[in-house]
């Protein structure tokens, strides 16, 4: 698989985590509308009790007219229903949202393994590439020290100066970051060959 999609792909916009996360953060967000609802109803229902007691003194002081306790009872009964509804309505909420929450943790292993078996493929065939590269890297730079070895005999160093070769002439210690000058892998060489050679013969 290319690179770039594969930089493209994130197990976060995997359609099964996003609906389940989807799913879970409107249940929240559910949850947290009915708290915010029955605080507001209980506290109603503190301040409408209230008012009918001060009602219903006030009808035996004859203060008051007989429907102002019915009107107050009205209200006190439907802010009542109301907060009985949304409590049966919240008392499963925890119960799905834990379970929501370890189905999302489920889904999320999941998506990292369907997004890990490419990416795992795809490093794998990028270090074979790379070791090929750096096997006929390391032929062509043997074949520079032959080159320089032989110049080197031939006594080429002057007959060369003022060409663009003989910067590289004079550039052999960088040849030696690859293979040594006896034709050996450079210390290097054999440290990245040491790890990685390993892990691409298993299966």
């Amino acid at each position: 698989m290319d690179i770039s999609e594969l930089e493209a792909m994130d197990w976060k916009k995997d359609p099964a985590y996003v609906a389940a996360s989807t799913k879970l953060e409107r249940i929240i967000a559910r949850g947290q509308e009915i708290d915010q609802r029955l605080g507001e109803l209980k506290a109603l229902i503190v301040d409408e009790e209230r008012e009918l007691i001060e009602a219903r003194a006030g009808v035996l002081l004859g203060e008051s007219p007989e429907n102002a306790v019915e009107t107050i009872e009205h209200r006190l009964l439907s802010f009542r229903e109301e907060l009985t509804r949304l409590e049966v309505e919240a008392a499963p909420i925890a119960s799905a949202v834990a379970k929501l929450q370890a189905a999302l943790r489920d889904l999320e292993k999941q998506a990292k393994v369907r997004l890990a078996r490419p990416m795992a493929a795809t490093i794998r065939a990028t270090a074979e590439a790379l070791s090929a590269c750096l096997d006929h890297a390391a032929e062509l730079n043997s074949e520079l020290h032959r080159l320089w070895r032989h110049s080197q005999r031939q006594d080429l160093k002057s007959a060369m100066a003022g060409t663009p070769s003989f910067k590289l002439f004079v550039a052999d210690q960088a040849w030696c970051f690859l293979t040594l000058a006896n034709g050996e892998p450079s210390l290097e060489l054999r440290a990245w060959r040491k790890l990685v050679e390993p892990m691409l013969t298993e299966k």
